[in-house]
C-alpha cells in the first residue's frame, strides 16, 4: 500500500520497487569495503609483506576517519548502481538507491563536521 503512495510512476517491471532499491543501496557499500580489503591484500602480496588479517582490518575500520573513507567509497559504488537502474528504466529502484545513499551519507557528513570543530 505504501509503495503505491510513494510511487509516482506506474511501472511495467515486476521488480521495480522502492524497498528493493533501499536494500541494494545498503548492500552495495559493503562491496566497497570488500574491494578495499582485496586491493590491500593484493598490494601486500605484490610487495611481499604479510597479508593483513580480517580482524585487524575491522579494528582499523572502527576508527572514525577510516569509517568515513570506506563509506565514501561505498557511496560511489551506489552511484554506479543508480545509473545502471536509471538506464534500464527502473525508476523506483533508482529512487531507493538514492534514499539509501542519503542514509549512509549522514554519518559521513556528521563525522566530517565534528572533526572540523575538534
Amino acid at each position: 500500500m505504501l509503495d503505491k503512495i510513494f510511487s509516482q510512476y506506474p511501472t511495467i517491471h515486476k521488480w521495480d520497487r522502492l524497498w528493493i532499491g533501499v536494500i541494494l543501496g545498503l548492500i552495495v557499500p559493503n562491496f566497497g569495503v570488500l574491494m578495499i580489503y582485496l586491493l590491500s591484500v593484493a598490494n601486500h602480496f605484490m610487495i611481499g609483506k604479510a597479508i593483513i588479517p580480517i580482524p585487524v582490518i575491522i579494528q582499523h575500520i572502527n576508527s572514525v576517519e577510516m569509517l568515513t573513507k570506506f563509506l565514501s567509497v561505498g557511496c560511489m559504488l551506489n552511484l554506479g548502481a543508480f545509473f545502471i537502474f536509471i538506464n534500464r528504466d527502473y525508476f523506483n529502484i533508482a529512487r531507493g538507491i538514492i534514499f539509501a545513499t542519503m542514509l549512509v551519507s549522514f554519518p559521513i557528513i556528521f563525522t566530517t563536521i565534528r572533526s572540523w570543530f575538534a
